[in-house]
């Protein structure tokens, strides 16, 4: 399986940058990025969410667990029945951050889980 460093390098060259370029974008150090990257640091969730919002991935694609770099939503019957939100009072743009916030915490809780076994 590929690791974390693996993947964030990839991203970073296909973008084009450095890594003090994409330092600067996440506003973490050139060294943390290179030691990312090495694998000799782990990011914590905060920094892995940053990365995962630049690149537009899912942080499960930045962690090596799914091929697939497209973030999942929640569909609005789910938000509604299962997180009882009404989204009927939300604009389009309220929706897609609700989504987006509610995957983000969903991928913490899984992170946090597999971590602590």
């Amino acid at each position: 399986m590929t690791n974390f460093g693996d993947i964030l390098r990839k991203l970073r060259k296909e973008h084009k940058l450095s890594q003090r370029e994409l330092g600067e974008k996440v506003q973490i150090s050139e060294s943390s990025v290179s030691m990312y990257e090495r694998n000799e640091r782990e990011p914590s969730f905060e920094i892995t969410n940053k990365f995962a919002d630049f690149f537009d991935v899912s942080s499960d694609y930045l962690l090596g667990r799914t091929h697939s770099r497209e973030p999942e939503d929640f569909s609005e019957e789910e938000i509604e029945g299962f997180f009882g939100f009404d989204l009927d009072s939300l604009n389009e743009t309220e929706v897609k951050e609700l989504k987006a916030q509610l995957r983000k915490e969903v991928e913490f809780y899984l992170w946090q889980k597999k971590k602590n076994k």
